[in-house]
């Protein structure tokens, strides 16, 4: 049960991450929006796959990975790390990400630190409403994993 569990997890990881990727790739692009179609009808049709690939080992699937690691890395480089409201809500979401196994975890502390952080540096009104309103709902997320 417990192998079962985790290469479920594995699959949704990998699932997320080439998802991440692909959205990156089509903001760049698209300019059609057939992208955005393509992208919703293949993650359907991944959807109905996800528990045939869930028979494929984790050591089979290690180098897609590497390689997903690798282009996920290459976006630091677009960083402006000298600029600190940019900078560490960038290092907190890889660090997160890294630590955490997940890149859901990465995407809120993203969030979290970068509202912080312009909340102390006295720009909180920069700051899109649903941008505080997901990141309160983080937050709330994490106080009930916390409790539960």
């Amino acid at each position: 049960m417990r192998l079962e569990l985790q290469s479920g997890q594995f699959s949704e990881q990998v699932i997320q991450q080439l998802m991440w990727k692909v959205q990156q790739v089509s903001e760049q692009v698209d300019r059609t929006g057939l992208t955005a179609v393509t992208t919703a009808v293949l993650l359907a049709a991944s959807a109905l796959l996800a528990p045939f690939v869930g028979i494929v080992p984790a050591a089979a699937t290690a180098p897609a990975l590497i390689i997903v690691g690798v282009m996920m890395l290459s976006s630091f480089a677009d960083v402006q790390w000298d600029h600190l409201e940019e900078a560490v809500p960038a290092f907190f979401a890889g660090i997160f990400m890294a630590l955490c196994y997940s890149i859901s975890y990465g995407i809120a502390a993203g969030f979290i630190f970068y509202c912080f952080i312009k909340t102390l540096t006295g720009k909180s009104k920069e700051v899109h409403p649903i941008l505080w309103v997901a990141t309160g709902l983080f937050i709330l997320n994490f106080i009930i994993l916390a409790i539960l």
